[in-house]
């Protein structure tokens, strides 16, 4: 009983020293006890309700939400001394910021911390050369080709196109294909079923936090996909380890003749005698976090970017003219439909 009450005594004293330390920030008013402000972030854009909370509390604030103290951070200075001048001091935030995304990110690089993120950084950069980015271009152009051809039929038939939706696609042929060797087809039929589900729904979780709880169908929908996800990522590296293996005993590096791609780059970080389920796990996690970053901020720029560029506003008519120049002499090769005339598309927003 003396030792419960004094694990009472030193977490109160601790919890109460952790808010002193970030009593001098301004903090939003109202909110309820324990949800704190999270009604009012459901309510409409998140985003659009912290700006109207920047312009009140100042550039550095703070709020509640289930239990924690949230700290809003908008002044570039401020940014830097987090993401960089003192980068080191700050913990990742794994139970908010990242939580909806840990079964993609799992252990690695982005969530981890200090010593772990040193090593693995160190375990990857030294393999990671600027040469791996020598094939992306020609991948690159395979997939915007595939993608041409895609609007030339839709042009032809008169359907809809979702853009995004389709950068979604051509960034994970492009990522999939310099990581793992995955074919645009086999990623169609694997890769795009199983992890872009698990995408939008961790999407859906950073707006609706209390889908990670409700026993739903689309929760038991979620789980599902992760584990299939997690076995097919496993399944591809446990056969690329025993690839590798079967090609080191043969006395010669890459007997087969086949592309050394990241996967390879990052096997080849490991010693024989340092193979283990758990590092496979990590060099899963490694390659879903690749994926997670390679694709999802390109296909989200490149939606952005095309949305911005169908607008009238008085910044894009002022250079329209130079943009168009510079895109028709960028894509000359895709603007351009199979019989070689210009394509027509009707483009909308």
């Amino acid at each position: 009983f003396v030792g419960l009450v004094t694990f009472a005594v030193i977490f109160i004293y601790f919890v109460f020293q952790k808010r002193k330390s970030v009593d001098t920030i301004p903090r939003v008013k109202g909110g309820m006890p324990f949800f704190g402000q999270v009604f009012d972030l459901m309510r409409g854009s998140a985003w659009d309700l912290m700006t109207e909370w920047m312009l009140v509390y100042g550039t550095v604030f703070k709020f509640h939400l289930f239990g924690s103290d949230m700290i809003c951070i908008s002044d570039p200075e401020c940014l830097k001394v987090i993401l960089s001048t003192k980068l080191s001091i700050f913990k990742k935030d794994t139970r908010w910021t990242y939580k909806p995304f840990m079964v993609l990110l799992g252990n690695g690089l982005v969530t981890a911390d200090g010593q772990s993120w040193r090593k693995q950084r160190v375990l990857l950069s030294s393999h990671l050369r600027i040469d791996i980015l020598d094939d992306i271009p020609a991948m690159t152009l395979k997939a915007v080709k595939r993608l041409c051809q895609k609007l030339d039929a839709a042009k032809r038939d008169g359907t809809v196109l979702e853009m995004a939706e389709e950068f979604r696609h051509l960034t994970l042929h492009v990522i999939s294909e310099a990581i793992l060797s995955i074919s645009a087809e086999e990623c169609d039929e694997t890769f795009a079923k199983m992890y872009l589900p698990i995408v939008q729904e961790g999407n859906l979780r950073t707006w609706h936090p209390e889908r990670v709880y409700l026993p739903t169908p689309a929760w038991f929908q979620f789980q599902r996909d992760v584990a299939t996800l997690n076995n097919y990522v496993l399944g591809l590296i446990e056969t690329r380890w025993a690839l590798r293996q079967r090609e080191a005993a043969g006395g010669v590096d890459n007997i087969s003749g086949r592309r050394q791609d990241v996967l390879d780059q990052c096997l080849g970080a490991i010693a024989p005698e340092d193979w283990s389920k758990s590092a496979a796990e990590q060099i899963r996690d490694e390659v879903k976090t690749f994926i997670l970053a390679g694709h999802e901020t390109s296909a989200s720029m490149l939606a952005w970017s095309l949305y911005e560029l169908t607008i009238p506003t008085a910044a894009a008519t002022s250079h329209r003219e130079q943009l168009q120049k510079e895109a028709l002499l960028a894509f000359k090769d895709c603007l351009t439909d199979s019989n070689g005339s210009s394509s027509s598309l009707r483009i909308t927003s």
